[in-house]
């Protein structure tokens, strides 16, 4: 891509900055610097391009798209923003769009090993297994040094169940690049499928401490210890103990009492997982306020456990914007009123309640004080 003006020009000092904040893993940061690029000179197609790969970072498909596109039409023959179309439009499910548009970088510059890893990618989307392999392994050919390129065959692998393999592409990308934290996330599923649960943990452990700001990374680290599944099953059997509380019948109450204690060894089976992640690791999760929204990488029929009643939407929602405090005290008072007065259906419903005020409050305290030793992400690298 051809540079537009010398580097004493403002556009060019600006979009430098805004490359440098995308390297260190700020592209919010980034954005200001490249919109401020853009309004020196509107015909930097490199700026333009820089704005949509900031976007994609930022998980802004629609937003990159649009700059992708302006960066194409600003420079035709650059395959740069084909590539970035390629991957704005997968990300926005349009998967004969995006395999066009990584066609299109592979002959605008057919030895870039980075348009057939896109290539690859779009293919895998639109489940042309051999093609996406194929386009992989050409781009190993074409930089056999790419840790890139490497993970990608071991992704194409894994898409598939290939194990073996795939676990050979990832420790070949890892040799390559030992920061990758892609691959190490990616090995930890193959060795998950493998059964082998205690390499795949220290391998998520690693990605954390490279990578903290992943999502797909901490997501993994619940599920790698059975945390969230010892959390749901403690929910539907407390929550099934509650109701059968107040039958008053001898044998449904010794079955209720029986149900919240098997919820209560499942809660504590769950914090013994969680006590098992080293200090740094478990500070993460424990802080991310994402870690609970439950966003699979490979369980797709899990995406139903994610449907709720409007209602619930809006309790949700309302109850997000309230202090934690309050939320809690609400619970509270409208636990102890409803005692009073008798009310056995408001003594369940606020019951039911009282676990997300006081893990909610819980959240709240921890990011004020945390724990000692615990670690941050910095904003640079």
């Amino acid at each position: 891509m051809r540079e537009r003006a010398h580097g004493g020009d403002p556009a060019v000092r600006s979009r430098e900055r805004g490359s440098a904040l995308i390297d260190l893993g700020r592209p919010a940061d980034a954005l200001v610097d490249l919109r401020s690029a853009i309004a020196h000179d509107p015909g930097d197609a490199h700026a333009h391009c820089l704005i949509a790969l900031a976007h994609v970072k930022l998980d802004q498909p629609r937003e990159a798209l649009e700059a992708a596109r302006a960066g194409a039409a600003l420079d035709p023959e650059d395959a740069w923003p084909q590539r970035l179309m390629a991957i704005a439009l997968g990300k926005l499910g349009k998967k004969r769009l995006a395999r066009t548009a990584a066609l299109e970088a592979c002959r605008l510059d057919p030895e870039e090993p980075m348009a057939h890893i896109v290539l690859s990618g779009a293919l895998q989307e639109a489940r042309d297994e051999a093609g996406a392999l194929a386009a992989a392994h050409h781009a190993v050919e074409l930089d056999p040094g790419s840790g890139d390129a490497q993970h990608q065959v071991g992704l194409v692998l894994l898409a598939h169940e290939r194990l073996a393999e795939a676990e050979a592409a990832f420790h070949a990308a890892l040799e390559l690049n030992p920061e990758n934290s892609h691959a190490l996330n990616n090995l930890a599923l193959v060795h998950l499928q493998m059964q082998r649960r205690g390499e795949a943990l220290d391998e998520l452990e690693t990605a954390a401490r490279i990578d903290p700001r992943s999502k797909a990374v901490r997501q993994n680290l619940l599920l790698i210890g059975g945390a969230r599944m010892k959390r749901r099953a403690a929910v539907v059997l407390g929550g099934i103990g509650v109701l059968a509380l107040p039958s008053g019948q001898g044998n449904a109450t010794v079955g209720a009492l029986a149900l919240l204690v098997i919820a209560a060894v499942l809660e504590f089976l769950r914090w013994r997982s969680l006590q098992a992640l080293d200090v740094p690791t478990r500070t993460l999760v424990h802080d991310d306020a994402r870690a609970r929204r439950f966003n699979p990488t490979r369980w797709e029929w899990k995406w139903l456990l994610q449907l709720r009643p409007w209602w619930w939407l809006l309790i949700r929602e309302g109850a997000k914007r309230m202090p934690a405090w309050l939320v809690l005290g609400v619970n509270l008072a409208g636990l102890a009123l409803a005692a009073v007065g008798r009310n056995g259906g408001w003594v369940i419903i606020m019951a039911l309640g009282l676990p997300f005020s006081a893990w909610r409050f819980h959240r709240e305290w921890r990011r004020k004080h945390p724990p000692k030793g615990s670690w941050k992400p910095r904003d640079s690298a």
